[in-house]
Parts: C-alpha cells; sequence; structure tokens
C-alpha cells in the first residue's frame, strides 16, 4: 500500500473518544475519526499508512487507516492501555498499561496479526514509551514509579532501571535520532532528565520550571520542544548545552493546559495540543511564535505522524 500523498497530523481527543487529523499544508482539520473510549494515545506507522490509537477505558487498540482515516480494525490489548509506540519497521506495537502498583505492564502486539504476543511487567505507572532506532530497546516512562524501565525487545525483558532523587513523576520520554540519548519530562520535579542509552544513565537534570508534561526533539536533535502544563507555556532547550534557550524566546505561550508537542518531521513546525480549550497551537519554529491555533476535538492530548 502506498503512502498517503499528505502526512497528516492525528490528535486523540481524549473525551471526545475520536481522533483528529489535521492537514499541515492546508491548516485544517480534514477528518474526525470515532475511535474507541478515552483514547489516551496516538502512534503512526513508519510507512504511514496506519495509526494506532490506546483506548484506555475501552482496552483497546484502534488501527486507522491513513488513506481513507477509517478505523479499519480494533485489537484488544491489557487493561487500560494508556501509551502506544511502534517498532522501526512497524512490525510490533509497544503498549504500556497504567493498571495499579503491581499489575501494569507493556503488551507487546505483532501488527500482522493483531494479536498480543507478550506482556513485559513494568511497575507503577508507565505513561509514555520511547523506542530506539535500531528498534533493540525500548524506554518506558513510569509516572507513578518515578523511574525509566529499559526492556530488551529481544527477549521482552527489563535490563535496567533509571531513578535518581531528584526526578518526580517521569511523564514523557524521546530518545535522540542517533540512539546515544534518551530525555524525559519530569512533572513534579521541573526538570528534564538526560540518559546516556549506552550506560543507562543519567547524566544530566535540566531545569523546566511549570510542570513539563511532553517533549519532541528537532530531525537533527540540536533542540528539544518541551510543553509544561501548569505554566501553559512550551520552552525550547539546546540540547548541545542542556540548556533553555532564552534568546530565542525562553517561554512560548501556548494553550490552557498543553498536554503534548510534537515538532514536525521537516522541523518547520511543532504543534502543542491544549485540553482545556480543544485546540491545537501551531508554532513557527524558525520564530518560535505561535501562528495558529486549530480548533479539534473534547479534550486533546497525544499528537502523532508519520516519518518525513
Amino acid at each position: 500500500m502506498a503512502a498517503p500523498a499528505v502526512r497528516l497530523v492525528y490528535v486523540a481527543n481524549m473525551l471526545g473518544n475520536s481522533v483528529s487529523a489535521y492537514n499541515p499544508t492546508t491548516g485544517a482539520v480534514v477528518a474526525t475519526i470515532p475511535v474507541g473510549s478515552f483514547p489516551f494515545s496516538v502512534a503512526v506507522s513508519p510507512d504511514g499508512n496506519r495509526a494506532y490509537v490506546a483506548n484506555n477505558s475501552g482496552d483497546t487498540l484502534s488501527v486507522i487507516d491513513t488513506n481513507s482515516n477509517t478505523v479499519t480494525s480494533t485489537i484488544p490489548v491489557g487493561d487500560m492501555p494508556r501509551t502506544v509506540a511502534l517498532s522501526p519497521d512497524g512490525s510490533k506495537a509497544y503498549v504500556g498499561r497504567w493498571v495499579g502498583w503491581s499489575a501494569d505492564g507493556v503488551d507487546v502486539v505483532d501488527t500482522a496479526t493483531g494479536t498480543v504476543i507478550a506482556t513485559v511487567p513494568v511497575a507503577k505507572g508507565p505513561d509514555d514509551i520511547a523506542v530506539t532506532p535500531d528498534g533493540s530497546r525500548i524506554y518506558v516512562a513510569s509516572f507513578a514509579g518515578n523511574d525509566v524501565s529499559v526492556i530488551d525487545t529481544a527477549t521482552n525483558t527489563v535490563i535496567a532501571t533509571i531513578s535518581d532523587p531528584a526526578i518526580s513523576m517521569p511523564h514523557s520520554i524521546t530518545i535522540s535520532p542517533d540512539g546515544t540519548r534518551a530525555y524525559t519530562t519530569n512533572f513534579f520535579s521541573d526538570n528534564v532528565s538526560v540518559i546516556d542509552t549506552a550506560t543507562n544513565t543519567l547524566t544530566a537534570l535540566i531545569p523546566v520550571v511549570g510542570g513539563p508534561v511532553a517533549l519532541s526533539l528537532t530531525p537533527d536533535g540540536a533542540h528539544l520542544y518541551v510543553a509544561n502544563q501548569t505554566h501553559a507555556t512550551a520552552v525550547v532547550i539546546d540540547t548541545a548545552t542542556n540548556t533553555v534557550i532564552t534568546t530565542i524566546a525562553t517561554l512560548i505561550r501556548v494553550g490552557d493546559t498543553p498536554s503534548d508537542v510534537l515538532v514536525d518531521p521537516t522541523g518547520t513546525k511543532a504543534y502543542v495540543s491544549n485540553s482545556n480549550e480543544s485546540s491545537l497551537s501551531v508554532i513557527d519554529t524558525a520564530t518560535n511564535t505561535v501562528t495558529t491555533t486549530i480548533p479539534v476535538g473534547t479534550g486533546p492530548g497525544s499528537i502523532a505522524t508519520a516519518p518525513n
């Protein structure tokens, strides 16, 4: 199947039980796709042909055909799926489930058969998952556990756990394009962790005030965009110096209660979902200013798009 002619941006509307498909070329929402109950997370396959939506209250993954923007199948998973990420070849979907203090885990889904083929136990609230560029490991941010679990995808076992007293409530995680670093937003401790993936150790903590909740790297890995929920702002971090860049714009005013941020694969735009005002802010990364705000569904959270 050929990839869609236009690479759309997908926004999971948690309170609307839908996904909005936004066209960055026209600046308009081109489809609103009904999915399962309380869609908490969305991820797009590497080939751009499918979007996977974790329905937190429905215990399912909705699979969207991005050519037709319709749900073509529904995959049962474990209780309360909260986050989803795809392997680099699209053959596996990793689904983090936040059930309780002892029952949390990551389901491994074979996307060809639409079945769960393994479950990896992790503790205390897996809130986000990032996959290394080579697909050999996944990193899981545990919001209630104040740590990051590292899973070997060949054996589906936890091989390391990263924590520090200065880290509280890691919410989102991303990995640098070269695979050498992982970054997490730590909501309650107002900082961003920098993790060396070769040693799985914490190498730096970057102060970011205002409840950092989500993050996304530019395609070259040089800048990290962080959405801050309690201050309704976003900041830009220079990853070479691990500092917030104040000469461009220390704080970018976005909408009410930012929930997620995504830098477009072209590197020219960044998107912020604003859950309390049901909108999507579009940021020009050259000027770091909000250029437009687009209405989407109710309670937007997770944002995803296909690679460039």
